[in-house]
């Protein structure tokens, strides 16, 4: 499996940022464009704050993991995410494979977008880099 452009639009809106493989930095999409024909994921390119373009496998998404909240606190996963109780009972029913994405909420798939929330399991296939490997 590969990086491809239907991995990071979702958080597109969000202000999600990318590790540049090649320097090791950080930055934040500035452009999305391709070359060639078609819209083959080889024919895009992404530049980001300090970067020209570069094909889309030179990044890597900094997402948070689904795992990340398995121990919380109901009320503390309810204040972090912004949501109501309802969305922390769906989110916990997500996580633990009760529902899968395609039953979640609109609400809820845009709190996980905006809270950049790996739910495609992008962290697990080696194409998204964990948030919390970057803090420590």
């Amino acid at each position: 499996m590969k990086l491809e452009l239907k991995h990071l639009a979702p958080y597109l809106p969000y202000g999600l940022k990318l590790f540049y493989i090649h320097t090791k930095k950080i930055g934040q999409i500035s452009n999305i464009y391709t070359i060639g024909e078609g819209y083959d994921n080889d024919d895009i390119k992404i530049s980001i704050d300090y970067s020209e373009g570069e094909h889309i496998w030179m990044y890597k998404p900094i997402l948070r993991p689904l795992s990340h909240y398995k121990k919380w606190i109901i009320k503390d996963i309810k204040k972090d995410l912004e949501c109501t109780h309802n969305q922390v009972m769906e989110f916990l029913c997500f996580m633990d494979g009760s529902i899968s994405l395609d039953m979640a909420t609109v609400g809820l798939y845009n709190i996980m977008c905006k809270k950049h929330i790996d739910f495609n399991g992008l962290i697990d296939k080696e194409l998204a880099i964990n948030i919390n490997t970057l803090e420590k």
